[in-house]
């Protein structure tokens, strides 16, 4: 069945739309097929796994399209999130704040620029400052993982170790065991269940959070500082090892030729100068980690780091909706 779409005419500029006539456009539904699944691959570790599959519609079920094949839901004002099987659908009771920042998420996607990934999603959803690449663990309130306890809307942490030192991926829980996810920073938005999460991101160990206080701005920042020089010194270590080895080999060459000894001692001093370099760096970026781990920050290693991911829809396409083109 085709969606009814309206006449071109009949839909105003946001910037002239007044905020009650906004909220009576439709809205995006996002319908979760919970007893239908496709594959998906983490590019970066080879790990195979299920996805639920996702329908996106306009309050309306039987006319909606695959998410996967949709590039552009910037019309997207308001979302609702439902989950459909043989039993029929049901809406997902998300808090209507964390709803609205999902619906911004959906509507800048396909046009944002810079890094985005899952622990970025998770931090826009709860409406906490984050810049990419790091996580404050101290302005979160981190318990043990127990499913059965857990509400539509709080957000879960997965780890490579019980100090949740190596997280891997972050998730809001949905309801009836599932959750939805950002697929690293290249991919669209998953919907998995905890046991195939862990497989895809390769984690071990899962954590519920609370956000403790969403005014973390300074620590964050500061974090990103940290972040951005660690990598700073990394690049300079690396390029200073190239010159150490090539300093190093002429020096064996040189040892061999018949220098004078004064000619020995300078290039002795100029290979030196790399040596102590490289000392200092390392007892700055000690220095910074330390700091880091005092603050509560994580450098956050999602997805393996670029977080290329693919879904693969095999259900068959069908009409495309207003705010998406298949």
């Amino acid at each position: 069945m085709n969606l009814e779409m309206p006449p071109k005419s009949a839909e105003l500029r946001p910037d002239r739309e007044s905020e009650a006539e906004r909220n009576h456009r439709p809205a995006t539904r996002f319908i979760i097929e919970k007893g239908k699944k496709h594959d998906a691959e983490n590019q970066d570790s080879g790990s195979l796994f299920k996805v639920h599959q996702i329908r996106v519609g306009r309050n309306n079920p039987d006319g909606s399209a695959s998410y996967y094949k949709l590039s552009d839901l910037s019309n997207t004002d308001r979302i609702e999130i439902s989950m459909r099987d043989r039993n029929g659908t049901r809406d997902i009771d998300l808090p209507e704040e964390m709803l609205g920042k999902i619906a911004a998420f959906i509507r800048e996607d396909h046009r944002r620029e810079g890094k985005f990934d899952c622990s970025s999603f998770v931090h826009l959803a709860n409406g906490i400052p984050h810049e990419f690449g790091s996580m404050v663990i101290s302005k979160w309130d981190v318990s043990d993982f127990d499913e059965g306890t857990l509400a539509p809307g709080d957000s879960v942490m997965i780890s490579k170790d019980r100090e949740h030192m190596n997280v891997t991926h972050l998730a809001l829980y949905l309801g009836e065991g599932l959750y939805l996810s950002k697929f690293g920073n290249a991919g669209k938005l998953i919907v998995a269940t905890m046991k195939n999460m862990k497989k895809a991101f390769e984690g071990k160990y899962a954590f519920h959070i609370r956000p403790k206080n969403p005014d973390i701005g300074k620590d964050i920042r500061r974090g990103e500082d940290i972040r951005k020089r660690t990598m700073e010194i990394e690049e300079e270590e690396g390029l200073l090892r190239l010159e150490l080895d090539d300093l190093e080999k002429r020096y064996e060459e040189a040892s061999g030729a018949g220098l004078s000894t004064s000619e020995q001692i300078g290039l002795l001093r100029r290979r030196d100068k790399p040596r102590e370099r490289l000392l200092a760096l390392n007892d700055e970026k000690s220095a910074l980690m330390l700091e880091a781990l005092e603050m509560g920050i994580v450098l956050f290693s999602e997805d393996s780091a670029s977080g290329r991911g693919n879904t693969e829809d095999r259900g068959p396409a069908t009409s495309p909706v207003s705010g998406g083109g298949e």
